[in-house]
């Protein structure tokens, strides 16, 4: 039912693009109220004002579709806060369980508009304790005992710290660089069709983010960026438990077709993908507005009527 009004709101957005002229928008978006590329943030935080709402979905893969949003608001021009959706991965089953997250950033650094120098963010991404729960049939997983997993149950706890960074070589192009940190905890581990179970799991892995953005014209942009993730691991005998660093790159493009809209389009891999066949066709709405201009602009407008 949500991939249904998915497309649908996706179909929509697509048409009002298309109707709407380029040189009609291109003096009037606010490409700067988007503080992130398609997975990771970029070192950048929002004027004060900007409210960020995200939807997207990831479709064509073999482990299910997956759906992520995320809606925040930047104060001051030095922080930004707010919710946002990820997923616990494990290797019991292909795809992923969705759990939701509060999320903190803080720009530590901002370089005056002459500068070369790169713009500094720190981030800090957390949820509660969020119940995993992996079916069996053909899709349960490793071995046990010659017989596959009925069912595994546990809690999970996440929380990542990014360090980003964000350079403007030119008017056309910039990067971004950066480090993860992820913690993933476990709790209250069932087996469901087994006699042993292992200890729960309290690991951190540590990754790094990379991204370049291409402004192609006034209202699109190519991006590539590359990250890393967690996913629990269960052992072949299910004796032991333990967090393995997954990397994920995507490329695609961004279209601003309204002043403070943009569609993403793109495609993912992982490196515990085994082919072509489990790369993601990734869809996305991005909409970011800033509220406090223009409530101003509205009751500038009003006193100018009267």
């Amino acid at each position: 039912m949500v991939s249904k009004y998915l497309s649908i709101i996706i179909a929509v957005l697509l048409l009002l693009g298309i109707s709407i002229p380029d040189s009609a928008i291109a003096e009037k978006l606010d490409t700067d109220n988007l503080s992130r590329m398609f997975l990771n943030p970029t070192g950048r935080i929002p004027p004060s004002g900007v409210v960020n709402i995200a939807f997207s979905g990831a479709f064509a893969s073999q482990g299910g579709r997956e759906f992520n949003g995320l809606a925040t608001a930047a104060l001051g021009g030095f922080l930004e806060f707010g919710f946002n959706s990820s997923n616990i991965m494990t290797n019991i089953r292909d795809d992923a369980t969705p759990m939701s997250m509060i999320i903190l950033k803080f720009s530590v650094f901002q370089p005056k508009s002459a500068s070369r120098l790169p713009y500094a963010m720190v981030a800090l991404s957390s949820n509660n304790w969020t119940g995993v729960k992996t079916s069996g049939g053909d899709k349960a997983g490793p071995a046990l005992n010659d017989e596959l997993l009925a069912r595994v149950e546990f809690d999970a706890h996440l929380s990542s710290l990014y360090l980003s960074l964000t350079s403007l070589l030119s008017s056309t192009y910039s990067i971004h660089a950066g480090v993860i940190l992820h913690d993933l905890r476990t709790r209250n581990l069932h087996y469901f069709g087994s006699t042993g179970e292992p200890d729960d799991v309290k690991e951190t892995v540590i990754g790094v983010l990379g991204g370049v953005e291409h402004r192609m014209n006034k209202t699109t942009r190519s991006v590539f960026e590359f990250g890393s993730k967690p996913k629990i691991r269960f052992s072949e005998d299910m004796s032991t438990l333990s967090v393995q660093r997954v990397w994920q790159a995507m490329a695609g493009m961004r279209f601003f077709f309204t002043k403070y809209a943009a569609l993403d389009v793109g495609v993912r891999y992982r490196d515990d993908y085994s082919g072509l066949a489990d790369a993601e066709i990734l869809l996305g709405i991005n909409v970011g507005v800033d509220v406090l201009r223009e409530v101003s602009s509205r009751k500038h407008s009003e006193r100018k009527n009267k």
